[in-house]
C-alpha cells in the first residue's frame, strides 16, 4: 500500500491530539524524496517524480522570472527576518505561550466528554489566565520591551526623515537595515528546515517496528494526568512563584508548588498525591538527584514564596521512598481534630501494653508503652516538657504491675498527677536518696532472677512490679545524683526499672555526659538546631527530624507547645514524622490521680528488698576511714529500706510491713530495747555491744548493713567526746 505525499506537506498534528501537562504529545509527517508509504512499516515517503517535475520546471523557466523569483526570495526572506522577532516579541510581551496553551485546553473541551476531566481543563484555563496576566504586567516592565519602543520610535524617525531631508541616508539605513533582516531571515529558514527534519526524524523513530504508537503515548499521558503527576514541564518559560492561597484546585496547588521548587533550585522530578486538607495542602515530591534534604534547606525560602507563616512548610522524607518528601503547607492547626486522650481506669493495663499518648499530621494514633525502654524528653522552655511526662505517666500509673517514682529537684515534676505517683522527691537529699535505693534495687534482682526463673529480663507482674522512674529537669540534679542517674540507666533496663528523664537541652552543656544519643526513646519537642543534632545525630535535619523549626508556646499564644518529633517508641516506626501529644481537660489529670491513689498504689516485692541486704554499696557513697579506723569523711548518701524512703518523701506508709526482718534490724530493735530500759538516748560502742551479747566489730557489721555508723556523742559516760550510737539514728534505720 502506498500514498502521494505533496512535496512541502508538513502535518503537525499536536493540536489533534492535545496537549498533555508533562509529555506533550507531537507528531509531524515530513515529506522525503524517497518513495511510497510502506503499510507494513508505517514510515510515510514522498514518491520521487514529484521532486524532479518541480526541478525540471523551474530551470526551464524564462531569465526574467527567475531574476523575479530570485527578488522574491531575498525580500520573503528579509521579511521574514523582520515579521519573526516582531511577532516574538510582541507574543512574549502578550503571554502567547499561554494563550496557546488556552486555545489548546478549549479546543479539547469540545470534543470531551467527561465532565470531570472538562472541569479539570477549565481549572487549568482560569489558573493559566492568571498567569498570563501576571506575566503580561511583568513582561510589559523589562528591558527589552522597552529597547523595542525605542527602536520603533527609531524606525518612525527614519521614514520622517524620508520625507523630509531626501531618500538618500534615510535609504542607506534601509539598505543596511535590509541586509541585517535578510541574514536573520535566512537563518531562520535554515532553523525552520532543521526543525522540520527534526521533527521528521522523531516521527519515523515513533514509528518505527516495538516504538509507541501514537495512541501508546496519548493513554501514558492521559494515565499521568488521571494520576495527579505534574512536572516541571507543564510549567510555561518563565513561570513565576506566587502565594499558595491563590490555588483553589490541586492543579492550582500543584502549579504553585512546581513554580516555588523550580526557582529555588530543587531538582524536582514530578509531585503527585496533591491533597487539601482541613490544615492546608500536602503533596508527594521526587527529586532526580541528591536527596530531599534539597527541600529542606529551602524551607525558609519556600514559605516566603508561598506567603506563609514561619513553620508553615514541613517537608519529611519518605523512608519506603528514598527519592521522596511529603511536603505539607500548613495554613492552620493541623491537630484541631485530633480525639481527645483515652480514659484509663486504675490497674486496667500492663506496663506492656502501648496505649495511644499523641496522633500523627496525618492522623495515625502514637502508641507508647515504657517496658524496657529508657528515654528522654527534650523541649525547651514552652515546649510542653511537662505534658509529654504526664502524657507517658498517665499510663504508667494505671498499670496493675508498675509503681511510678516522681523525682524533681527544680520545679513540681507530674504536678496534678503526682498524688498517683507512689514516691515524689523534689530535695536534693530524697532524690539522692531514691537513686540510690533504685541502683541497689536493680543489683539486687540482677542475682534473683534467676532464682526465680525470669531468665535474661525482669518479668514485671503485680507480684513482681516494674517501678518506672520520671526525672524532670535532669540538668538540675546534684552531681551525686547525676552519677546515680547514670549508673542507674547502665543497668535499669533489665531488671524493669525504666528511666525517663526530661531536659530543656539535649547536649553536654545541659547534660553533663553525652548519653543523650545513647538511650533508645527519643521525644523532642520545640529546641534548638544543636539540640536536634545533639539527640538524634549530624545531619539529621537534612533526613526531616525538624523540632527545631517548632515554635514554643508564650503566655497567650500555645503555638507548638506539645509538638514533637519521636524515635524509639517500641512497635513505633523511626520516621521523621510530627506529632501531637494529647492533652487533658482541665481538672481532669487531678481527678484521676485521686481515682488512681484511692484504688491503691503498689509497693516493691519483698524479694527484692530482702535480696538487697546482701548488695555492696557503690564505693562513691561510702564513708571514707582513715588507717587507725577513725571517720575521715560521712557517706554523701545512706541506703534507706523503703518504709524509711517513704518517710523521707513524706508518701503514705505501706498497707503492711515489707521490708524482710534481716539480722542487722533485729540487731538494732534490741539495741534500741536496751536504751529504752536504760532510759537513755545515746550508747558507747562497746558497752552497747555487751549487752546484746555481740563484739563491737559484729555490731558495727550489723548496723552498717542498715546505713549506721558510730558517731561522735560528745561528753558522755564519764568521757569526752566517745563514740557510740544514737537512739534517733537506730529508729530512723529501722
Amino acid at each position: 500500500m502506498s500514498t502521494e505525499v505533496q512535496p512541502t506537506t508538513v502535518l503537525d498534528v499536536t493540536r489533534v491530539l492535545g496537549r498533555r501537562p508533562g509529555a506533550p504529545f507531537r507528531a509531524a509527517v515530513q515529506a522525503t524524496p524517497a518513495g511510497a508509504t510502506d503499510a507494513s512499516i508505517g514510515t510515510i515517503r514522498q514518491t520521487a517524480p514529484a521532486v524532479e517535475q518541480a526541478a525540471d520546471a523551474t530551470f526551464r523557466a524564462p531569465a526574467w522570472r527567475r531574476a523575479a523569483a530570485g527578488t522574491w526570495r531575498v525580500v520573503k526572506t528579509a521579511g521574514v527576518g523582520t515579521v519573526t522577532p516582531v511577532r516574538r516579541a510582541w507574543g512574549y510581551q502578550q503571554g502567547g505561550e499561554f494563550t496557546q496553551q488556552i486555545r489548546l485546553n478549549e479546543l479539547l473541551i469540545t470534543n470531551e466528554n467527561d465532565p470531570e476531566r472538562k472541569k479539570v481543563l477549565l481549572d487549568e484555563i482560569a489558573q493559566l489566565r492568571a498567569a498570563r496576566a501576571a506575566a503580561t504586567h511583568d513582561r510589559h516592565r523589562e528591558k527589552k520591551t522597552i529597547a523595542g519602543l525605542a527602536g520603533g520610535v527609531f524606525v518612525m524617525t527614519l521614514l520622517i526623515l524620508a520625507f523630509v531631508i531626501g531618500p538618500v541616508a534615510p535609504a542607506a539605513a534601509a539598505g543596511a537595515g535590509l541586509g541585517g533582516a535578510y541574514l536573520a531571515g535566512r537563518k531562520e529558514v535554515q532553523q525552520r528546515a532543521k526543525a522540520a527534519e527534526l521533527a521528521a526524524a522523531k516521527n519515523a523513530a515513533a514509528l518505527e517496528p516495538g516504538g509507541p504508537s501514537k495512541e501508546e503515548v496519548e493513554a501514558a499521558v492521559t494515565a499521568a494526568q488521571e494520576a495527579g503527576v505534574y512536572s516541571p514541564a507543564m510549567l510555561p518559560r518563565g513561570a513565576k512563584p506566587y502565594p499558595i492561597s491563590r490555588a483553589t484546585t490541586e492543579a492550582e496547588a500543584a502549579d504553585c508548588i512546581l513554580r516555588a521548587l523550580v526557582k529555588e533550585g530543587v531538582p524536582v522530578g514530578d509531585i503527585s498525591e496533591v491533597e487539601r486538607k482541613p490544615w492546608g495542602w500536602q503533596c508527594v515530591v521526587r527529586v532526580t538527584e541528591g536527596t530531599p534534604g534539597a527541600i529542606i534547606k529551602v524551607t525558609d525560602n519556600l514559605e516566603t514564596l508561598f506567603d506563609t507563616a514561619h513553620g508553615s512548610v514541613r517537608p519529611q522524607p519518605m523512608i519506603e521512598r528514598r527519592a521522596c518528601a511529603k511536603l505539607r503547607i500548613i495554613e492552620s492547626d493541623p491537630f484541631a481534630s485530633a480525639p481527645p486522650p483515652e480514659y484509663l481506669a486504675p490497674k486496667s493495663i500492663s506496663i506492656r501494653d502501648r496505649r495511644r499518648i499523641g496522633s500523627s499530621i496525618d492522623g495515625e494514633e502514637l502508641l507508647a508503652t515504657l517496658a524496657g525502654v529508657m528515654g528522654e524528653v527534650v523541649a525547651a522552655s514552652g515546649g510542653g516538657k511537662t505534658g509529654i511526662l504526664q502524657a507517658l505517666a498517665e499510663i504508667t500509673t494505671a498499670c496493675r504491675d508498675a509503681i511510678t517514682i516522681d523525682l524533681d529537684p527544680a520545679g513540681d515534676g507530674l504536678e496534678d498527677l503526682g498524688p498517683a505517683a507512689r514516691l515524689q522527691g523534689r530535695t536534693h537529699e530524697q532524690i539522692e536518696h531514691v537513686l540510690l535505693w533504685l541502683l541497689i534495687l536493680c543489683k539486687a534482682r540482677a542475682r534473683l532472677r534467676k532464682t526465680l526463673g525470669m531468665g535474661r529480663k525482669w518479668a514485671a507482674s503485680a507480684e513482681h512490679p516494674s517501678i518506672v522512674v520520671f526525672i524532670d529537669e535532669y540538668p538540675k540534679l546534684s552531681r551525686l545524683a547525676k552519677k546515680l542517674a547514670w549508673d542507674l540507666l547502665l543497668v535499669g533496663r533489665k531488671e524493669a526499672v525504666p528511666v525517663v528523664f526530661a531536659s530543656q537541652g539535649g547536649t553536654t552543656a545541659y547534660l553533663g555526659e553525652n548519653i543523650a544519643q545513647m538511650l533508645a526513646m527519643k521525644i523532642v519537642g520545640p529546641c534548638k538546631k544543636v539540640d536536634t543534632a545533639a539527640v538524634f545525630g549530624d545531619g539529621s535535619a537534612a533526613e526531616g527530624w525538624l523540632p527545631h523549626r517548632l515554635a514554643p508556646a508564650t503566655d497567650t499564644d500555645p503555638r507548638d507547645a506539645g509538638h514533637v518529633y519521636a524515635q524509639g517508641i517500641p512497635g513505633t516506626q523511626d520516621a521523621p514524622v510530627e506529632y501531637k501529644i494529647h492533652e487533658h481537660a482541665k481538672g481532669m489529670l487531678a481527678k484521676l490521680a485521686d481515682e488512681r491513689r484511692d484504688a491503691g498504689l503498689l509497693d516493691p516485692d519483698p524479694d527484692s528488698l530482702q535480696a538487697m541486704a546482701d548488695v555492696d554499696l557503690p564505693d562513691y557513697v561510702l564513708p571514707e576511714f582513715d588507717v587507725e579506723g577513725n571517720l575521715k569523711k560521712e557517706a554523701p548518701v545512706d541506703l534507706l529500706t523503703w518504709e524509711q524512703l517513704l518517710r523521707l518523701c513524706e508518701a503514705d506508709p505501706p498497707a503492711e510491713a515489707i521490708t524482710p526482718d534481716t539480722p542487722a534490724r533485729q540487731a538494732a530493735r534490741k539495741a534500741i530495747a536496751v536504751l529504752d530500759e536504760k532510759g537513755v538516748d545515746r550508747a558507747r560502742t562497746e558497752p552497747l555491744a555487751e549487752a546484746l551479747g555481740l563484739g563491737p566489730d559484729t555490731l558495727r557489721g550489723l548496723l552498717r548493713e542498715l546505713g549506721l555508723e558510730p558517731v561522735q556523742l560528745g561528753a558522755f559516760d564519764g568521757r569526752s567526746n566517745p563514740r557510740g550510737y544514737r537512739l534517733e539514728d537506730l529508729e530512723r534505720a529501722i
